[in-house]
């Protein structure tokens, strides 16, 4: 036994007996309380036990890591309630998730030399700039808190995705990722089936039909989660990382689940970004170019044979509401759209505060709109509002280097999510607003891409003293 591992055990052993010392006295000093008093020093253990968790991932332990990543994918993603639009203080589920954060960026505090290989490497440097970017705008952000809080979250993400692709290996870290999404959409049906009072959105005025939402607070929500779970089991496949009935049993689980949802964008994302990759790896580029034309050529046909009102029909079909207006607007995104380029010509440069912009919003939408008019629905949109032009550029120049990649240097799973994102941000602002599931994974593929841009970097260097050791990809946590 090394003098290291010693002392390691022996703070891991001190932070035990510390932690069962503490629950001792509030059990001796808190009679008054009742029962309670028994239930809340668990408190303390849990802490006690986070703490080694979190002196073990600063070590580099891949256990801790693995736990770390996956808490971090189960725990934050839960909502227990909702919140009033334009209320931004700290409550215990944000409290909880501002915590995380810090511990993360102690954690890349403690490692940052391992971190800086990573984050030197374009692709992801630019990220980091972009959250350097984000955190400045509190200078002169609406809510200068709320946005510094997000602007947090941001650099703890690409922290946690440096550290597990270090400490794990991209395989691994993904297996942890797909596995616990895995529980974390079981626990959200069986609660559909269980507590249907919570998991199901009931039919709106606007809306006529029951929505999953599970335990993510909101069915479009849940679903883009359950869109991010689909899409990286069908990589993590791609990799050899599941195994083939497992891989169908996801997929099975996924879909009806994203179904339940009605989550739309999210289910046309899945499947546009699984099929163009399929293509492209088969080489069936060219001819599925030609039956897209001949499609929309046959669909320009029937429209002028059968008449618009006959597609209009159609159209109200594919609606939730029955109304047609509902797909030509983008469920009113197109209103959302128009107020909030007319906000970022007010401040076009610097934009008014990362994420800052709720507030901005909600109150200046046209009382008819029916939607939550809580940020832009896109998510360049989003960024050009609340960091303007110059702060987007890090952002946007991160996005015109993965689409440059996909053409100049193929990666399957790198470009699958990719595109998924790129489709899903059409209509959600995700990776340029408070940091979310989403938000980790994109920042998991440009830490694994950076990853191999650093390996051969320093493949070809002639210093010896720079070594990045990152675990190998057949490795266990």
């Amino acid at each position: 036994m090394t003098l290291a591992s010693s002392s390691d055990r022996a703070i891991s052993v001190g932070i035990l007996l510390c932690a069962a010392v503490g629950w001792a006295t509030i059990l001796a000093t808190s009679a008054s309380l009742g029962e309670v008093a028994y239930a809340a020093p668990l408190v303390v253990i849990i802490s006690g036990l986070a703490g080694i968790a979190l002196l073990h991932a600063m070590q580099g332990r891949g256990y801790a890591t693995a736990c770390l990543l996956a808490f971090v994918v189960l725990a934050l993603n839960l909502n227990f309630r909702q919140r009033e639009i334009g209320v931004t203080g700290l409550d215990f589920q944000s409290g909880l998730k501002f915590a995380t954060w810090l511990a993360l960026i102690a954690i890349a505090l403690a490692r940052w030399r391992q971190i800086a290989f990573l984050i030197r490497e374009p692709i992801l440097g630019l990220a980091f700039a972009y959250g350097c970017v984000s955190l400045a705008s509190s200078a002169w952000s609406i809510v200068p808190a709320y946005t510094g809080a997000s602007a947090i979250g941001i650099f703890a993400y690409i922290a946690l995705s440096c550290i597990a692709i270090i400490d794990l290996g991209a395989n691994n870290a993904l297996r942890v990722m797909v596995w616990t999404l895995a529980v974390y959409l079981l626990v959200g049906v069986v609660a559909g089936v269980v507590a249907p009072e919570a998991a199901w959105l009931p039919p709106s005025v606007e809306e006529n039909v029951y929505r999953l939402q599970g335990l993510a607070g909101h069915p479009n929500v849940f679903g883009q989660q359950i869109g991010v779970f689909i899409t990286l089991a069908i990589i993590a496949r791609r990799l050899r990382c599941l195994q083939r009935l497992t891989y169908l049993a996801f997929l099975t689980l996924g879909f009806m689940a994203l179904l339940a949802t009605g989550s739309r964008t999210t289910l046309i994302a899945v499947a546009i970004a699984w099929s163009f990759i399929a293509v492209r790896e088969r080489g069936y580029g060219a001819p599925l170019t030609f039956a897209m034309l001949g499609g929309v050529a046959i669909l320009l046909l029937v429209s002028a044979v059968v008449g618009m009102a006959d597609v209009g029909s159609l159209l109200q079909g594919l609606s939730r509401t029955g109304t047609t207006s509902e797909i030509f607007t983008l469920t009113g995104r197109t209103e959302v759209w128009d107020l909030v380029w007319r906000f970022f010509l007010q401040k076009p440069l610097l934009g008014w505060g990362f994420n800052g912009t709720e507030g901005l919003l909600s109150n200046n939408v046209s009382a008819s709109f029916v939607g939550s008019a809580v940020n832009a629905h896109n998510m360049f949109l989003q960024s050009l509002l609340s960091i303007g032009i110059l702060g987007s550029l890090p952002g946007f120049g991160s996005i015109a280097l993965l689409i440059a990649r996909f053409f100049l240097s193929p990666d399957p799973a790198r470009d699958q999510f990719a595109v998924f994102m790129l489709i899903v941000g059409l209509g959600e602002v995700e990776i340029f607003a408070s940091p979310v599931l989403l938000t980790l994974a994109v920042f998991f593929f440009l830490a694994r891409d950076a990853s191999g841009g650093s390996a051969r970097r320093l493949a070809s260097s002639d210093n010896a003293g720079k070594t990045l050791v990152i675990a190998p990809e057949g490795a266990h946590p």
